[in-house]
């Protein structure tokens, strides 16, 4: 049962939108950090709990949530973090200014013991580089991978035509 959801990266909100209204969620939780998206969202979520910031720069957000929805920014390079590395149950993993690890395992924080998550990503995400290892990341912080899915080009047209991958953790 999902009585509550976060997309850490909302952009104008159309996924907790949707989700709201199809399970019935009353629980939302969204961050975006462009304005002009973010009143998009405010519009379409009056019931939610929305902020116009950066996922991973709020340290207030401690709420556990049943469900983690979430299209990061694929290669997003601005909005400078401080730390090279994110930590999670004492373990470190470089990310390089690499903001979907940065996005998407800060989220997994607030995940719920029995909660799933899903993420659509670019498919260097996946690639091990710079001594960032993403599979064995999973695993060393008590989560599962249970599966990837191959999103082909075009799928998000008009949106985007590259081909993604939908992960489930």
């Amino acid at each position: 049962n999902i009585n509550s959801v976060l997309d850490p990266c909302m952009r104008a909100g159309s996924i907790l939108y949707k989700l709201s209204k199809e399970l019935k969620v009353k629980d939302i939780n969204g961050f975006e950090i462009n304005k002009n998206l973010f009143q998009l969202a405010k519009v379409f979520n009056k019931n939610a709990n929305l902020k116009n910031e950066y996922f991973f720069n709020d340290k207030d957000f401690n709420k556990k949530v049943d469900l983690i929805f979430s299209s990061p920014p694929m290669n997003l390079r601005d909005h400078k973090s401080l730390n090279k590395e994110l930590s999670i149950n004492n373990k470190k993993l470089p990310f390089n200014n690499h903001k979907e690890t940065e996005i998407i395992f800060s989220s997994l924080q607030n995940l719920s013991d029995n909660g799933i998550a899903l993420f659509i990503v670019s498919p260097s995400f996946l690639f091990n580089s710079n001594r960032r290892g993403v599979f064995e990341f999973i695993k060393e912080i008590g989560f599962s991978l249970e599966g990837i899915f191959y999103i082909p080009f075009g799928t998000f047209k008009p949106y985007t035509a590259i081909e993604t991958r939908l992960i489930v953790i």
